[in-house]
């Protein structure tokens, strides 16, 4: 059995393939985090407790919901040698941002609760069971 061709009848070309991409012209940024320390001559990479502070810092904006990219303003922050990491302008422009998300949620969660709880005070009896008497034929 054959198949049926795409191409018109007799035309066994194929469509040109697609021109290359280009190379990015872009510096890639560097991750976020503390730049890994040299290899010790057996191989292994002692951190200091520096580089600890900062892994710190990024799990603990991670469980809060902030991406590896937002928590790249704290980590800078630290590298400037501040105390904390959110005490940087960009730092709390990040929690400003982040805050209007969490709003945002909330606002439209409310508006799923207020429809619920409508539903649920709409005292229809094809909806709310009620006496086998009163219930509508289905």
């Amino acid at each position: 059995m054959r198949c049926a061709s795409t191409s018109p009848k007799g035309s066994s070309k194929r469509p040109p393939p697609p021109p290359p991409t280009p190379p990015a012209t872009t510096t890639p940024t560097p991750p976020p985090g503390p730049p890994p320390p040299p290899p010790t001559p057996n191989g292994y990479r002692e951190y200091d407790e520096h580089h600890l502070r900062l892994v710190r810092e990024i799990q603990s904006l991670q469980a809060v919901g902030l991406s590896l990219e937002d928590t790249r303003p704290f980590v800078a922050c630290l590298r400037a040698g501040h105390e904390s990491g959110d005490s940087c302008p960009d730092s709390r422009e990040v929690y400003r941002r982040k805050l209007a998300e969490v709003d945002a949620c909330l606002d439209r969660l409310n508006t799923v609760r207020e429809f619920l709880l409508a539903r649920l005070a709409f005292q229809d009896p094809c909806l709310v069971p009620e006496p086998k008497e009163f219930q509508c034929s289905s």
